[in-house]
């Protein structure tokens, strides 16, 4: 019945919203038609963001009708620019601008009408279609390959329907999935007692062990929103531990030898700890993080970790949102590389609020991890990651170095990238600064294949002259100096830092050499820099 409901109210917007515009239809008013039509163009990510992007009173209560409006304002977008394209085709080559009086306003209802029928088509069917998404990553200190599986974003009784939970659950127990994490909000503010306790029962027919954590609707902190909760946080977590679900909140739990998983507190919550209060009781063993939201980033830029798992975006949910998500460079759908950790976000198993979706389609992961090739250390220490990895190299035409350089006792800062164009040529760009001074010099020049053999050689040669069985200490000298080579899926970063007894000398210093050669003549002298 609710569906009929939102159907009826989102031609019944369009009709309004088409009816209002017919005197401007009829006459050619050329600036006004366009300040019309740029601002429903506005209006469409603006109504999606006030819907699914912003946690307040209206989504809960008047939901729907938002929805609709949404809905509404693509159509009558669409049937005006199909209209302006046909006055445009019509007036071409029209002198005595007759063509205005041929042209029949009313051919813009039904093609709004049928891009209405079709967004609410699409949408719907993409909010109950739940695609199952394969993963394979390499992860560090893996004695085995290790499949889970992965669902965030559920919204049982509220959006997603009980007999798609039964089917996953089904699709879990096929896939060979080791175990399952629910990466949160599994059920929220318009999921009733009766719909709560039904959700875990299903979830209990699961034959592999389940892990929770939260998310920022399961404990329905919005109910002022909806006139109170459905059920209470112990009612909750009765129902959760009933169906034999382990609930983590900040806490670490060794799912196998090589396997530990961090199931982190929400971090709509004031409780949920800092990154660096948190305690590993199993270190050395491979770490994966569950963490339903994607934006702490402090954690991110530190954390130690095969992968972290979020949820919570919907990968936008309505159409342009997942665009603008990366506009402002926010964590929405996909992957993400930080120092540290590689960082999956799920698009959830179903929406928020109403059952249209007109972004990225819904999904569950099913994730294998793999013990990654070769040797390889890492290192933490003073929270400075240190990568050291040894395995066949790739193509060379898959190559990419950096080297940073910034030293406030002197004074100095440098920057060297070197990466090919569009033609496949190496490239490589510079940029040297000294701060008392403010001289400056910047460039690009084209080096020889030659710079690829010699890095390579050098990354080579400091792998193989490390003791991994010596844990190192680190001597900090006045400059922080980096060097980074990526070539292919291997990404092998060196500081500046001396690496107590474990090689026979600097790689930085070596790498700054290497690459000095190619640059221009005189380029550094004529700044005075000091390198160390």
């Amino acid at each position: 019945m609710a569906d009929v409901l939102f159907i009826a109210e989102a031609f019944l917007v369009w009709a309004v919203l088409y009816a209002v515009q017919i005197p401007l239809r009829k006459e050619e008013h050329r600036v006004l038609r366009s300040a019309v039509f740029i601002l429903k163009l506005i209006l469409i990510p603006a109504v999606a963001v006030l819907f699914s992007a912003i946690d307040w009173w209206l989504p809960y209560n008047h939901g729907s009708i938002m929805c609709a409006v949404y809905v509404a304002l693509i159509g009558d977008v669409v049937a005006s620019a199909v209209e302006y394209a046909v006055r445009w085709l019509m007036a071409r080559g029209d002198a005595d601008g007759e063509s205005r009086h041929r042209f029949d306003h009313r051919v813009g209802a039904p093609i709004g009408l049928a891009i209405c029928i079709v967004v609410l088509a699409y949408g719907t069917v993409n909010a109950e279609t739940v695609n199952e998404d394969t993963h394979e990553w390499q992860a560090d200190g893996l004695e085995r390959a290790h499949t889970f599986a992965f669902a965030a974003d559920l919204h049982t009784g509220s959006a997603q329907s009980m007999d798609v939970l039964r089917d996953f659950c089904r699709q879990v127990n096929e896939s060979g999935a080791e175990f399952l994490i629910l990466g949160g909000d599994v059920t929220d503010e318009l999921t009733s007692y009766e719909e709560m306790v039904e959700t875990y029962s299903i979830l209990s027919t699961v034959d592999v062990p389940v892990y929770f954590v939260y998310g920022n609707h399961d404990r329905q902190p919005g109910e002022h929103f909806v006139g109170g909760r459905t059920y209470t946080d112990e009612q909750l977590l009765d129902a959760i531990e009933g169906a034999g679900i382990i609930v983590l909140a900040d806490e670490f739990v060794q799912v196998d030898s090589d396997l530990v998983l961090l199931g982190r507190e929400d971090l709509s919550v004031d409780s949920r700890k800092d990154w660096s209060e948190l305690v590993n009781p199993y270190p050395g063993v491979t770490l994966i993080v569950a963490d339903h939201q994607p934006y702490d980033d402090a954690q991110l830029e530190e954390e130690v970790s095969a992968l972290q798992l979020s949820g919570h975006t919907h990968a936008g949910q309505l159409w342009p949102l997942k665009g603008l998500y990366k506009l402002f460079h926010l964590q929405v759908y996909g992957e993400y590389d930080y120092p540290g950790t590689h960082l999956y976000v799920t698009p959830g198993m179903s929406v928020w609020g109403l059952p249209i979706r007109t972004e990225a389609h819904c999904a569950w992961e099913l994730i294998t991890l793999h013990p990654r090739s070769g040797r390889h250390l890492r290192v933490l220490c003073d929270d400075t990651l240190l990568s050291f990895h040894e395995h066949p190299w790739p193509m060379a035409t898959e190559f990419e170095c950096e080297y940073k350089m910034n030293a406030p006792m002197t004074g100095c800062k440098a920057s060297i990238t070197v990466e090919r164009d569009s033609s496949d040529a190496l490239v490589m760009k510079y940029y040297f600064y000294e701060m008392e001074s403010g001289k400056e010099k910047e460039g690009r020049v084209n080096v020889p294949e030659e710079l690829v053999d010699e890095v390579r050689d050098l990354v080579n040669r400091h792998i193989v002259s490390l003791k991994v069985n010596m844990v190192p200490g680190l001597v900090t000298d006045t400059a922080d100096e980096s060097f980074k080579v990526t070539i292919g899926d291997s990404c092998h970063i060196f500081k500046s830092e001396n690496i107590a007894n474990m090689t026979n000398d600097s790689t930085v210093e070596e790498a700054w050499s290497i690459l000095i050669k190619y640059l221009p003549e005189g380029t550094p002298e004529g700044l005075e820099l000091i390198f160390d």
